[in-house]
């Protein structure tokens, strides 16, 4: 009896190994959290009529080259690409002062002094198709003389 016994605890210990093997070596791996879908581009619509005939997409007064330093200073360029080169988190704004973009709720709005300043003191105001309304609302306390270059910049940005 004793015999059978020992036999059968050493089959109880090879088996119990056996389960504690496969158990690890066919546990599942965690998985990636899955990739976030690419941004699609705003949807860019060219002024049907030249900036100083309506639009409002005149050159804004202010320093572009002080409001690129703004644009940087802030971290601007962490989620806007300008001159080629920046994030993707948010609309790029190489080559759009003057047309018209896409909102998320349908409208088009010319992009003039008075956007660009809206989006920039109020950024969920309207926001670009494609986008989320992720904008700190912190760039609403710039002096007054940063945001009139950091308008400026946007403006001297072409394609």
């Amino acid at each position: 009896m004793i015999f059978r016994y020992k036999n059968t605890l050493t089959l109880l210990a090879v088996l119990s190994l056996a389960i504690v093997i496969l158990s690890f070596g066919c546990a599942k791996t965690p998985e990636q959290p899955p990739t976030p879908p690419s941004t699609p581009a705003p949807t860019v619509v060219q002024p049907t009529t030249p900036p100083s005939t309506g639009t409002g997409a005149t050159k804004p007064a202010g320093d572009p080259a002080a409001g690129e330093k703004v644009f940087n200073a802030q971290g601007c360029n962490a989620c806007h690409v300008a001159k080629g080169s920046g994030g993707q988190v948010g609309p790029k704004l190489d080559g759009i002062w003057g047309s018209k973009i896409k909102l998320t709720n349908g409208q088009e709005v010319a992009v003039d002094e008075s956007y660009v300043r809206e989006s920039i003191v109020s950024p969920s105001a309207k926001v670009v198709a494609g986008y989320q309304p992720i904008m700190p609302t912190s760039y609403a306390s710039l002096p007054a003389q940063d945001l009139q270059n950091l308008i400026s910049f946007t403006a001297s940005l072409t394609k």
